[in-house]
């Protein structure tokens, strides 16, 4: 299993574009966080983001384990809006 997703993110200047990707655990909380700060710090705005980190679940849910399903809601659900 991937442990990091990249996230890409686009920022934009007036007439100018800055465009970078970064790496991060986007089904962790604290590696979002340092993230932002690191975005925010070097640009001090975000303009877009996008957010292509996802996981499959390989079978029905119920036939996991506690800790794939919840790496998957982490990933998926929760990851979504920790970008926010």
């Amino acid at each position: 299993m991937l442990s990091q997703f990249s996230i890409k993110l686009i920022i934009i200047n007036s007439f100018s574009a800055k465009i970078n990707s970064y790496v991060c655990d986007i089904g962790d909380v604290e590696s979002v966080n340092n993230l932002r700060t690191t975005v925010l710090k070097n640009f001090r705005k975000l303009d877009i983001l996008i957010n292509n980190a996802a996981l499959l679940f390989p079978a029905p849910i119920e036939m996991g384990d506690d800790e794939s399903v919840q790496r998957c809601v982490d990933v998926n659900i929760l990851g979504a809006t920790w970008v926010i």
